[in-house]
């Protein structure tokens, strides 16, 4: 188990080369540990080696086949090899295996809006919203697929719902482009995390302690972009409120 732990730090920590040879220590010891497998297939999506991220997570899906995180996970992956139709099926299970979990129908409506499905994503963010009402990422994707439907009115009710659950009031008018702000905050984004894995290697157990205190805490969210990720949707307002800056390590 210590071992098991150790390498899901290394993920977390982005040490993902060695990640994977400890999981395949963890597997040699323990053929069906499930979570192993998962975590090995996490590692190798992030490595992007793609293929092998899909055998490792069908692994653990044989091992424990109603584990609706993991067909999400093997949805996300066959979405980024282009095999959408298979995704969604993945999807469809998580949402048959957690029909009242509003994250898989938020889940299953991107990949239907990337299949252009717009009234299949619109009802089930639709659905996502029914189950939980303050989700401002469903919120914001909903506007935006009723906005390019025309339907402005229904989507600035959407918009307006999500800035007012993040406290967020609008864009600075000097940055009036989505566009730019997202290439603004990618760019201090990856400027910040190259930062962060220096300060790994000089002190990986006290960065380790500081990413579980931010993964506690939280930060804001995004608007009028379409995004996934609860914690990612909450950075890129954050960064936009504190002048176009994201936090740093000081300030953790």
């Amino acid at each position: 188990m210590e071992q098991y732990n150790h390498a899901v730090n290394l993920i977390r920590e982005g040490d993902y080369q060695e990640a994977v040879a400890q999981l395949n220590k963890v597997i040699a010891q323990e053929k069906r540990h499930s979570g192993a497998y998962y975590h090995l297939s996490v590692a190798r999506y992030k490595m992007k080696a793609l293929d092998g991220a899909v055998a490792a997570i069908n692994k653990a899906i044989d091992f424990e086949p109603l584990n609706a995180d993991y067909f999400a996970h093997r949805g996300i992956i066959l979405h980024m090899q282009k095999r959408s139709k298979s995704a969604l099926l993945d999807f469809d299970k998580a949402v048959k295996l957690e029909p009242s979990n509003p994250y898989r129908y938020s889940s299953r409506a991107f990949i239907k809006a990337n299949m252009k499905d717009t009234d299949g994503a619109i009802e089930d963010y639709k659905k996502a919203i029914e189950l939980d009402p303050d989700d401002a990422i469903a919120h914001n994707n909903l506007g935006l697929i009723q906005e390019q439907k025309g339907a402005w009115d229904q989507a600035q009710e959407h918009y307006k719902k999500s800035n007012d659950l993040v406290g967020y009031e609008g864009l600075n008018p000097e940055k009036q482009e989505v566009d730019d702000l997202l290439k603004d905050w990618k760019k201090e984004k990856e400027a910040q995390e190259a930062e962060q894995k220096r300060i790994i290697e000089e002190n990986k157990k006290q960065l380790l302690a500081e990413q579980q205190k931010v993964q506690s805490e939280g930060y804001w969210g995004i608007v009028k972009s379409v995004f996934t990720d609860k914690q990612v949707f909450k950075e890129f307002i954050d960064f936009i409120k504190n002048g176009f800056k994201l936090p740093g390590n000081k300030d953790k």
